[in-house]
């Protein structure tokens, strides 16, 4: 054999020996699979506990569920929660002791999680839902399908919890610091750490935070006084126009966005209150407002002035996919109104008292106009 020949022989044998030659990698794990798309509830009767139910048709019937008595609906869920990326997924919160969850998109529900002290805020990201729990909110939980994925500890009081389908798995927080201080975190690790984005600066506090499905860095804080607006990811705020007008006081409580996701559609109800020279109370006014700009100003939609019931945490939902629409509770009875810019008109939609009593949570199926998903309130609460 050449010289030649055996050098190159060498060469060979010494890469298969350490391992150069040119076998190919090895595979990695497979990706996880999608989560499954979402679908609509087909069932006549909702099964599990008594937490929540749904409308096939926007408000208009209601499904019973098997387990209340007499087949009446008798919800017992406070807040209502979609999941936008995780199809059937939704979880429901009694804020007392327990989150229920369902899988079918509302046809059943299951336990999820409970614990003897208070399950305070709850917010439902894409594919999961968040709680915090505690006297002083001392763990936020993280739940997914099968019941409870991550516990962690809270290094702050928590005043709200927040989320949007334009940042993925992330969860936002609201936390009052001092009087006059609200800040803002975000956790991107399912609540593990969190980074403090900026102060909101609202006395009192802020009442909800909202953001917009299509952009991370829209916020809107409803509170006291104006709207707060934050158009670089709450780092920094301004104050919009059209909430206290020439009243001596306003409160702004829940706000959407629109249902076909325009960001420039917001929805917010509150109340205001004039004073007489002397200082007593005049007037008061509950409101729902609406604003065309991006928060910029807020013209109101509906008052009491209009033969409406309303109050100051009125709840509202929009429909996906349709512009200019919200829907909102009367906390007096068992039933909702529609309100559409279009004609600038309110239809209501009331209920045998079997069916439903006082309605305090509305959110619709991502994708379906139709289908409503609704509890109740507890008793005695918010007058």
């Amino acid at each position: 054999m050449s010289m030649a020949r055996l050098i190159a022989a060498f060469a060979v044998l010494a890469a298969v020996s350490c391992g150069g030659g040119s076998e190919p990698d090895l595979p990695g794990p497979p990706p996880p699979p999608p989560p499954p798309e979402w679908f609509v509830p087909e069932c006549d009767v909702v099964a599990g506990p008594p937490t929540a139910t749904y409308s096939p048709d926007a408000g208009i019937t209601l499904r019973p569920n098997a387990e209340a008595a007499d087949g009446d609906v008798q919800l017992t869920a406070f807040s209502i929660g979609v999941a936008s990326e995780y199809g059937g997924l939704l979880f429901a919160s009694n804020h007392a002791t327990r989150v229920y969850v369902s899988s079918d998109a509302g046809c059943s529900w299951g336990l999820a999680y409970t614990r003897a002290s208070a399950v305070q805020f709850f917010t439902v990201t894409d594919r999961w839902g968040y709680v915090t729990v505690g006297t002083r909110d001392e763990e936020i939980v993280r739940l997914g399908p099968a019941g409870v994925e991550a516990v962690h500890p809270l290094p702050f009081d928590a005043d709200w919890l927040a989320s949007t389908p334009a940042d993925p798995g992330a969860v936002y927080a609201v936390s009052r610091q001092t009087p006059t201080v609200d800040l803002v975190r975000r956790s991107g690790d399912m609540g593990k750490t969190w980074e403090t984005l900026g102060d909101v600066g609202s006395s009192p506090a802020i009442q909800q935070l909202a953001i917009s499905p299509t952009d991370m860095l829209h916020f809107v804080a409803t509170g006291s006084g104006e709207i707060s607006l934050s158009f670089d990811g709450g780092r920094s705020w301004s104050e919009s126009t059209g909430i206290l007008k020439d009243a001596f006081s306003a409160s702004t409580h829940h706000v959407v966005f629109g249902g076909d996701r325009d960001v420039t559609d917001i929805w917010v109800n509150g109340s205001r209150r004039w004073r007489d020279d002397e200082g007593r109370i005049e007037r008061d006014e509950r409101f729902i407002a609406r604003s065309t700009d991006l928060g910029l100003s807020f013209t109101d939609v509906v008052t009491t002035d209009d033969g409406v019931s309303l109050r100051g945490g009125t709840n509202l939902a929009t429909r996906p996919g349709i512009a200019g629409q919200v829907l909102f509770e009367d906390y007096t009875k068992p039933a909702i109104y529609h309100y559409r810019a279009s004609d600038d008109s309110v239809t209501v939609i009331t209920w045998e008292p079997g069916e439903a009593s006082r309605i305090s949570s509305l959110v619709f199926h991502p994708e379906d106009p139709d289908v409503l998903y609704l509890g109740r309130d507890f008793a005695g609460c918010c007058g």
